[in-house]
């Protein structure tokens, strides 16, 4: 099978030759790698001489213009030719048998019932005492898999959200989904967004096998205000053009909006508060923004 990586990326050359470098030191190399670079200067030149691109077709996309992560994954699509495509953010480091556990995945897969398999983060743990009482306000459509993504996990786990920082999908599910480019900038749950939709018509899951870290560079991130509001935002996004309307799913979203609110005065953390309740304030007047530039 084909692979083709796509990355979009603005401003953080020095990670993203890292990121690149583990791609490169991959066991089984990808057919292609796709960079969609925002930056305010083209990096081609920097990354075409500090890489050996002999083995791997190098496709760099320049373009400030394209507005976000979403526009700049869909381009990278349009550009893409492999049977599968694996997005990465700039900010990750994979293990050496990433790629070919991934692959191992869909080749078994005779009867292409899998449409998206991610891998394990290795340095992240949600077992804090607020990462742990957040999972008590997730239900129905907002159920993490924290327990496996991040750590935890052994084997493969099915799910119904892939993390952006890394996932695959076969050809097929990119040519008949698009990733949501009415959120634009900085954004959040564009990957939750789109594997949701997948995950009704294909099998997504999780390989503890796929190990990789995800470094979460401050650059280019929001502050603790701006963070919980996006979050908010995001679940009234996610509630309103993706999730069915039943009552089981307006109860579930009631208890994250309600749960949400309680946790951040739980918190004690005046820019937590203020993000969470402005961002509550707004959606009932009708004024919510999802996405921040």
């Amino acid at each position: 099978m084909n692979l083709s990586v796509i990355i979009p990326t603005k401003n953080r050359k020095g990670l993203l030759l890292e990121c690149i470098r583990s791609i490169m030191e991959q066991t089984h190399l990808p057919e292609e790698l796709i960079i969609v670079d925002q930056s305010e200067e083209s990096e081609e030149r920097l990354l075409r001489n500090n890489v050996t691109w002999e083995h791997v077709k190098f496709i760099y996309i320049w373009d400030i213009n394209i507005s976000g992560l979403t526009a700049a994954r869909n381009t990278g699509i349009s550009k893409a030719s492999g049977d599968v495509i694996l997005f990465l953010d700039d900010d990750v480091v994979l293990e050496a048998d990433y790629i070919v556990t991934i692959l191992d995945i869909y080749r078994k897969d005779f009867s292409k019932e899998i449409g998206g398999v991610g891998g394990l983060i290795t340095n992240f743990n949600f077992t804090s005492f607020w990462g742990n009482l957040s999972k008590v306000i997730c239900r129905g459509p907002w159920k993490n898999h924290y327990d496996f993504w991040y750590r935890k996990g052994e084997g493969l786990l099915s799910t119904h959200f892939l993390s952006g920082c890394n996932m695959s999908y076969r050809k097929e599910v990119l040519d008949r989904f698009k990733f949501d480019e009415r959120l634009t900038g900085i954004c959040m749950g564009e990957d939750r967004f789109f594997s949701y939709q997948v995950s009704k018509y294909f099998k997504l899951y999780m390989v503890a096998g796929a190990k990789l870290q995800h470094k979460v560079s401050p650059v280019s991130r929001n502050k603790e205000r701006n963070l919980r509001s996006l979050s908010i935002y995001s679940n009234y996004y996610f509630y309103k053009n993706y999730v069915d309307k039943t009552f089981y799913n307006i109860f579930c979203y009631s208890l994250n909006m309600f749960g949400n609110a309680f946790i951040s005065l739980l918190s004690g953390n005046k820019e937590r508060i203020i993000g969470t309740y402005s961002a509550l304030a707004k959606i009932i007047m009708g004024k919510y923004l999802l996405s921040n530039s």
